[in-house]
């Protein structure tokens, strides 16, 4: 797990940077392994990468996926919705 999951890490981190694929993919991979925090982290720095950069379309996939998480996988459904709040306001 630990080749995969630094595969996964050199993918979003220097060959597909910024590709919106490889970091679902990369989000997937650590939904499968189980960790929450990471997958939390993972979704944080890919939406406020897109926020930064004002990426309607990624800020609303990404909203929407991580609101989803937070909200039926880590039982956090105030910080789902701050999370869509958010999104909406900045979008």
């Amino acid at each position: 797990m630990q080749k995969a999951r630094k595969l996964y890490e050199t993918l979003v981190q220097d060959t597909a940077v910024g590709n919106i694929q490889a970091q679902l993919a990369f989000i997937a991979f650590e939904m499968r392994m189980q960790n929450n925090e990471k997958v939390k982290d993972l979704f944080f720095k890919a939406l406020e990468k897109a926020l930064s950069k004002q990426d309607t379309r990624t800020v609303c996939l990404l909203s929407m996926k991580y609101a989803r998480f937070l909200a039926f996988k880590c039982n956090d459904v105030q910080r789902a919705c701050e999370v869509m709040d958010r999104a909406l306001s900045q979008s």
